[in-house]
């Protein structure tokens, strides 16, 4: 064994034990260094020389500690190697086992206290091979997302539009329902940018008012009325018009919206949309 901790500093019982260790372990090869909580080395790590950096209790290969129990000492010796079904398994303490016997606890050194195995050193590696692999196995498809991420769905109409149009047989049912919706989507878009006029209708006992805006496409939300027509009733209002207040009025229960006519305040309030076609006037 290798001392990074001279020998002679040590707790002479640690002295005694880590002799007996050295003898009865054939020269096993192992650094080992003391810990000196307690103002003087009472723990010994034991370290694989092939790993210096894992030097401390819990990453070493083991250690050995005395400690006082009701005046006497207890010996305990730690390796991941030991398996104390005394404690809960996963536990600090399950790696261990304490005696007061001398014999017992070189014994327990001897058979737990070694070099790492070639499976644990691979095990140590574990998360950076994972890494490795994971970046390597990624590589491609992040240069693809890269790529996918600049394309937006009117790019992916256009081109299904257009193998659609020399006469591509799509193999997925993806495709081919894309494929079925590229008039519907010109069509979204055509009227999402359309100024539409709706009509605001206030009934009352003896007249009607209708008031007329242009919902702008970019802000819908404002805009000026642009006329202002009193009727005498319902009646009098434009033949359009008054279908679409008709349709609304019949509309019962929590339905106060038809899409493209338009919506039901109360009952006697009306917003309707010029009536939507899939011409130049919707």
């Amino acid at each position: 064994m290798q001392y990074q901790t001279p020998l002679n500093e040590f707790d002479p019982l640690i002295q005694n034990v880590l002799r007996q260790f050295a003898r009865k372990s054939h020269g096993v090869d192992l650094i080992v260094k003391g810990d000196n909580y307690l103002d003087t080395f009472r723990q010994a790590i034991f370290i694989d020389p092939r790993f210096p950096k894992r030097n401390d209790s819990k990453n070493g290969v083991g250690y050995v500690s005395i400690y006082m129990d009701n005046d006497e000492i207890i010996y305990k010796v730690r390796s991941r190697l030991i398996q104390n079904e005394k404690f809960r398994r996963g536990s600090a303490d399950y790696y261990t086992k304490t005696s007061k016997n001398v014999d017992k606890v070189i014994k327990t050194m001897v058979d737990s206290l070694k070099p790492f195995t070639p499976n644990e050193i691979f095990e140590f590696n574990n998360g950076l091979i994972g890494d490795m692999l994971g970046s390597w196995r990624s590589e491609l498809y992040r240069t693809g997302r890269e790529a996918w991420s600049r394309v937006d769905a009117d790019q992916i109409f256009e081109e299904v539009e257009h193998l659609r149009n020399i006469g591509v047989q799509f193999k997925t049912d993806v495709f081919r329902n894309l494929a079925s919706q590229v008039e519907a989507r010109y069509e979204h878009k055509r009227r999402s940018l359309q100024h539409v006029d709706v009509y605001h209708v206030f009934v009352t006992e003896n007249r009607v008012m209708m008031t007329v805006k242009t919902a702008n496409y970019l802000d819908q939300h404002k805009g000026t009325p642009k006329e202002m027509r009193i009727f005498n009733s319902i009646e009098e209002l434009p033949e359009e018009l008054l279908a679409n207040v008709s349709l609304l009025k019949i509309l019962g229960g929590d339905s106060k919206m038809i899409a493209g006519v338009g919506c039901r305040v109360s009952d006697r309030e009306f917003l309707v949309m010029k009536p939507l076609a899939t011409g130049s006037n919707a």
